[in-house]
């Protein structure tokens, strides 16, 4: 509730119900998606805007304040997500098939704790092109046209 995106979507635009942005990892590849439940009048508004905050993240650095947050949230997440014993199996039976070693959590917070502002400004630059933006509509939506030339940032 305090990303970029649901501040500016959902709370100063009132452009969504809901907006979230999550990566999947796979063994193999892996992906970064934003959903959003909007109205089907503002869809293009709200497109645009996601896309200008995209841009925002490949083109100016985030604050070392808006980082820490960030950290913050995710070793708070990974703590909570481990308090109890079959989320424990899972975690750690999960990295061992998957990647054949066990980070333990105190690894994780380690290598979180090394991100700076240049690592997320390079991945970002590195994601967010337009030949890598893909959109997925669920709605009455007849003709892509409209919605194909929204895809540039």
């Amino acid at each position: 509730m305090s990303s970029r995106l649901f501040i500016e979507v959902r709370e100063r635009r009132g452009l969504a119900y809901y907006i979230r942005t999550f990566p999947e990892f796979y063994t193999d590849t892996g992906y970064l998606v934003t959903h959003a439940g909007i109205d089907n009048k503002r869809v293009p508004e709200a497109i645009k805007i996601i896309l200008r905050e995209y841009q925002r993240m490949s083109t100016k650095k985030v604050s070392k304040a808006e980082l820490n947050k960030v950290k913050d949230n995710i070793m708070g997440r990974l703590d909570l997500s481990l308090e109890t014993s079959d989320a424990w199996a899972s975690y750690t039976g999960s990295q061992e098939l998957l990647q054949g070693k066990i980070l333990t959590p105190a690894r994780e917070r380690e290598m979180i704790e090394k991100v700076t502002q240049n690592d997320i400004l390079k991945v970002a630059k590195e994601i967010f092109q337009p030949s890598k933006l893909n959109l997925a509509l669920i709605g009455p939506f007849k003709d892509k046209k409209p919605f194909v030339g929204l895809l540039k940032i």
